[in-house]
């Protein structure tokens, strides 16, 4: 130390920290006040306190209770050298030192806090096209769902939430730090166009409460490429009507390149399947039409529309929650390495119907039978019973039929102890009625019993139902029914007198049908009197018979097999020649439909060639064959082939028609040639 150097390496010092200590040692104190900065404990950075370098390395070297006054007082042994170091000596010290506090800034990190962003996948847009937006939470332990705000201006659907997380090392203690995330994803579509402003969402977060930062979206009146509608015939709707309603998806033509523009069919297949359409099926067809638009202009739509029977629940006017379309709206198209048309661009669309229908009115109160259950609907009324000859007591059969325009399935059945006449004359059980539906109306069945004697018919059955056409209620009767009931047969006391038990003889003979169920016989005689004498041929049968027919059934079994196995065998046989000829049958067919034809032919082999059901797709084709481990290069061959063949289904744009024929024809050829299959 008497040279005025500094020590490599000291005790209790890493070699980081011994390099930093050489580098102060030439006079820098900058270093001591950056690692000062980021909490570097003190007595690691003692040396940066120290000033000069002889003053390091005394502390450094001066052993265990080593005397202060070993050198003299106020003498300076520091070379001069050190005291003056070389010009540039001064910007190496401070460039190091820095290297160093960064170095140990990473060895004791700090604490993560948890924390919440919220980010928007686009900052513009139009109205009616949903926008993702995604609030983020980092290094948290516990973390509720967020609530977003409600507003007039957009209309939000949650999405997914995703989970995460990351192991990091802290290299100064060992210890492994674990940082968590969670991502909640929403959808915000404008309902008008300006300026959007999202608030400021509040989520707990490990106990305590977070908020994002608001966001700011500029929504552009849409272009209205894509528009629903719901419509109906009806000028007055009731609650309870069953009301037939149509929907129409209007889609605007996409136009690809080269003025091409894109069909019906090309268009609804961007239509996602997700899409709720609610009691209304999936269009089967289509229409064009000119629309004129909000700002003036006329534009040519595809109009799909579908129909649907809908019995309105509520009053006031109609909402269709459940139904919101969908849609990938084409915008920049491309063309592949074999010429196909293919889409590189889309607008994410979005859109609830306008329904174009009045309101629903509730049932008025004037004119209301005192016996209406709430049928709605112009209805008909008819009744039947069997039999129609009874005693008295006797039970009869009521059948009641409704039918008619209304909802059959939700009616009720009319309430006969409410009917005039009909609890003087019949006993009516005291129960409600479920009804069945059969073919295209509702039959209710009731048992009544005549009291009386005179009753000589079924008197007319009433049901009430409201009209909503001509918006006033009204009555279905039931014709009356003619029916014959006779008294009781009884037996007065004066006809008891005289009876006597008749003799045993008599009493085993008289064993006669009474009401479905024949006499008992108990006496010991007359039971064995009837029992069977066991043959020989009874031995015979009961020991033969069994093991016969179990012989028969497992021969039956056998030969049932093998035919189902020379069934399978001939097809595995012709599934070549089956597929050949659907492929030179596809050649022949129209350019839209000839790739769909090859890749059912391509599926047909498969399936004949596995004994699979027929109708397999492309792809589980695909999957069937690299299940048996066909050739990769095979299997490449044959996916690319159906894959060109459903881009040129889809797109109308294909390659040359013999070129995808021969292709296939090679493809069969190669897998015909499989030891595998």
């Amino acid at each position: 130390m008497r040279d005025g150097t500094v020590p490599a390496r000291a005790s209790g010092t890493t070699e980081p920290e011994a390099c930093f200590l050489r580098t102060v040692a030439g006079g820098s104190r900058v270093a001591a006040s950056a690692l000062s900065s980021v909490g570097v404990p003190r007595w690691r950075r003692v040396a940066a306190s120290a000033g000069g370098g002889r003053r390091v390395s005394d502390r450094l070297r001066r052993p265990r209770g080593a005397d202060a006054t070993d050198r003299p007082r106020g003498a300076d042994a520091t070379p001069p050298e050190a005291r003056n170091p070389p010009a540039g000596n001064g910007t190496s010290a401070f460039l190091c030192a820095l290297g160093c506090a960064a170095w140990l800034l990473v060895a004791w990190p700090a604490v993560a806090q948890p924390r919440v962003e919220l980010a928007a996948a686009a900052r513009e847009g139009h109205v009616g096209e949903p926008i993702v937006l995604e609030l983020r939470v980092d290094d948290f332990e516990t973390c509720e769902p967020p609530e977003f705000p409600a507003s007039e201006d957009y209309h939000v659907r949650p999405g997914r939430v995703a989970n995460g997380s990351q192991t990091d090392l802290d290299l100064g203690t060992g210890r492994r730090i674990v940082r968590r995330w969670r991502t909640y994803s929403f959808e915000l579509t404008p309902r008008k166009a300006g300026v959007i402003v999202v608030p400021a969402i509040a989520v707990v977060v490990d106990g305590q409460v977070l908020r994002t930062r608001p966001i700011s979206i500029r929504a552009e009146k849409a272009d209205q490429p894509l528009l629903a509608e719901i419509t109906t015939d009806l000028q007055r709707l009731y609650v309870g009507q069953k009301a037939r309603f149509k929907l129409s998806i209007w889609i605007r033509p996409a136009v690809a390149p080269g003025r091409r523009t894109l069909t019906g069919h090309e268009m609804f297949n961007f239509i996602d399947e997700r899409s709720g359409l609610g009691p209304f099926r999936r269009p089967e067809g289509f229409s064009e039409h000119t629309r004129t638009l909000d700002d003036g202009t006329s534009q040519r739509y595809y109009v799909y529309p579908s129909t649907a029977e809908v019995v309105i629940e509520r009053p006031g006017p109609l909402t269709f929650d459940e139904l919101e379309i969908g849609m990938a709206y084409p915008t920049g198209f491309a063309r592949d390495v074999f010429g196909d048309l293919r889409v590189t661009e889309w607008r994410r669309l979005r859109v609830k119907p306008t329904v174009l229908a009045p309101d629903a009115l509730p049932l008025p109160d004037t004119g209301r039978p005192a016996n209406f259950t709430g049928a709605v609907g112009v209805l008909e009324f008819n009744a039947f019973a069997r039999p129609t000859t009874v005693r008295v007591g006797d039970p009869i059969e009521l059948v009641m039929e409704i039918s008619g325009d209304g909802p059959l399935e939700t009616l009720q059945a009319p309430v006969l102890a409410a009917q005039p006449g009909f609890l003087e004359q019949f006993r009516v059980p005291n129960e409600t009625l479920a009804g069945t539906m059969v073919g295209d109306h509702k039959q209710f069945t009731q048992t009544i019993r005549a009291t009386r004697a005179d009753v000589n018919r079924i008197p007319p059955i009433e049901y009430p139902y409201f009209d909503p056409l001509a918006g006033q209620y009204r009555v279905a009767r039931s014709a009356g029914i003619p029916i014959t009931v006779t008294r009781s047969e009884e037996l007065e006391t004066a006809e008891l007198t005289g009876i006597s038990s008749p003799a045993p003889e008599r009493q085993a003979q008289a064993l006669d049908v009474r009401d479905g169920l024949l006499g008992n016989k108990t006496a010991e005689r007359e039971l064995l009197a009837n029992a069977m004498t066991i043959t020989p041929t009874h031995v015979w049968l009961a020991t033969v018979a069994p093991p016969g027919v179990f012989l028969a059934a497992l021969c039956w079994t056998a030969l049932a097999r093998a035919s189902a196995g020379d069934a399978a065998r001939r097809r595995r046989q012709s599934a070549l020649h089956n597929a050949m000829g659907r492929v030179v049958a596809a050649a022949r067919r129209p350019a839209a439909e000839r790739g769909g034809e090859i890749v059912a032919a391509l599926a047909g082999y498969v399936a004949d060639r596995f004994d699979q059901p027929p109708g397999l797709t492309g792809h589980e084709a695909l999957a069937a064959l690299e299940r048996r481990g066909v050739d990769p290069q095979t299997l490449q061959r044959c996916r690319a082939l159906i894959e060109r063949c459903e881009a040129a289904a889809y797109g109308g744009l294909s390659p040359a028609d013999a070129e995808l024929a021969e292709e296939a024809r090679a493809c069969l050829a190669a897998l015909e040639r499989e030891r595998r299959l």
